[in-house]
Order: C-alpha cells, then structure tokens, then sequence
C-alpha cells in the first residue's frame, strides 16, 4: 500500500465511542511505516548510487585529467621531435651544400691545373719541335760543309755519297724521333 502526502494529511478517521477506531488507525500507520521504510530504503539506496557516481565522476575526472596532461605532454614531445627534425635537415642541407661547394672549388682547381699542365706540354712540344728542327738543320748543314770540305780534299765521290746517304738517314731517324715524342738536344761534331 503506498500513501501520498496529501492521503496523509486528508485521512478521516471513524469515530467511536471514545475516539477514532483503533484498528483502522494502527492499520494506517502499520501501512505508513512500511511505505516510510521503503522509501528510506530507496533514499539510502539512491543515497549509495549517488556516492557511487560520484566515485565514479571523480575518477573519470582524474583520468579525464591524466588524459589531459597525457595529450599536453605527447603534443609538446611531438613539436619539440619536430622542431629537432628540422634543426637536423637543416644541419644535414647546410653541411651537404658545404660540401657540394669544397668539391666544385676542388673540382674547379683541379681543372685550372689540368689546363695549365696542357699549357706547359704544348710549349715543351713547341720547343722540341723547334730543338729537332735546329738539330736537323745544323746536320744539313754540316753534311753541306761535310761535302764542300771532301770535295776540296778530293775525297772520292763514293765516299761523300755514302756520308750524304748516312747523315740522311740520320735526317730521318730524328724526324721519326720528333714524331714519336722524344727530346734530342743538338750535338756539337766540331
């Protein structure tokens, strides 16, 4: 049986000889107790519900927080690797820029050097060409002198053709020694 607050306080009850009807009052109240109870009952259960949710807000409150500071920290963790990773390409650029810069002098120098070696073995060419060209004519021109002197000493033409014949082959073997690269210096027959 369940009362409401306004049964309550609206309850007649019969009257009898001498007051109101004993059972029908300790029926009502015996009723009333047991809805009093009941709802006790309830309220201590609500009561026990409420603390429990609010346990349970409380820690969803500390792990909301803990999630918090989790995120914060990972998010810092995450631009602080970023801002490393920057610095470090940056570092690795500039270092690969230096370096692409020392070899293109290197390679720059080395071949300034190249081209003045090419220089130099063009001029030494030059000069050997005009050494065995100088060689050869002072050997013409001592085979002429050679000529003149046998012909004053009448030297037996024989002879003189075999000379003439020998310092031409001379003639030859140096201008095989011109084209083959080698240096000869003049020689002094005097």
């Amino acid at each position: 049986m369940k009362f409401s607050t306004t049964e309550i306080a609206n309850k007649v009850f019969k009257k009898e000889f001498y007051g109101y009807c004993v059972e029908e009052v300790k029926s009502y109240l015996d009723g009333l107790s047991n809805h009093l109870n009941q709802i006790l009952q309830e309220r201590n259960s609500l009561k026990e519900q409420v603390r429990l949710y609010e346990s349970q807000i409380t820690e969803f409150k500390q792990n909301e927080q803990i999630l918090r500071e989790t995120i914060t920290a990972a998010t810092q963790m995450s631009e602080r690797m970023k801002e490393e990773a920057r610095l470090e390409a940056q570092k690795i650029i500039s270092s690969s820029q230096e370096k692409s810069l020392q070899q293109s002098q290197e390679a720059a120098e080395s071949l300034k050097k190249m081209y003045l070696e090419l220089a130099e073995l063009k001029k030494a060419k030059q000069n050997f060409e005009i050494n065995l060209k100088a060689l050869a004519k002072s050997h013409i021109d001592y085979i002429d002198q050679s000529a003149q002197s046998t012909a004053q000493t009448e030297i037996p033409v024989a002879v003189a053709k075999t000379e003439v014949a020998e310092k031409t082959s001379r003639a030859e073997r140096s201008e095989e020694i011109k084209s083959s690269g080698f240096k000869v210096q003049p020689l002094d027959f005097a």
